[in-house]
């Protein structure tokens, strides 16, 4: 039997004006651990094209994507993703939506979700205070 192949993003981290593609190896553990292959995609058009022939895509963890996706300005101190991979997953996941692959979002995944779907974010939990929040409560 054929095991499926996942889509993994990748980040983008870069150092002395250069680009690096980067990604936590639990994620393709976690995707061969339940049984499946994983297929680390990079942000570039390739990518975009290759995602006709994945069973699923799992959308990794990263940093805050930038207010201005969602209409708002910074109201807080943000670590950003790079435009280019947020502009790249909104592309691949509203590709693997028009496909209907299956998706599973994580962290930073979950949140462009929640913003390809005309969602809004709390910049910041300690000073955007939610009342009904528990504050012991451990949020990635």
């Amino acid at each position: 039997m054929r095991r499926p192949c996942i889509g993994v993003t990748s980040d983008i981290e870069i150092r002395n004006d250069r680009e690096y593609f980067y990604l936590q190896t639990r994620y393709c553990r976690a995707v061969e651990e339940a049984g499946g292959v994983p297929l680390v995609l990079p942000p570039c058009d390739s990518s975009l094209q290759a995602l006709a022939q994945l069973d699923g895509l799992l959308m990794t963890g990263g940093e805050d994507i930038h207010p201005r996706y969602y209409g708002e300005e910074p109201c807080a101190p943000l670590e950003l993703s790079p435009d280019r991979r947020t502009d790249f997953e909104t592309a691949l996941l509203n590709e693997a939506i028009r496909l209907k692959k299956p998706i599973l979002a994580i962290c930073h995944g979950m949140q462009l979700l929640n913003v390809v779907f005309g969602g809004t974010l709390w910049q910041d939990l300690a000073t955007q205070r939610l009342d009904h929040i528990d504050p012991g409560l451990h949020v990635c």
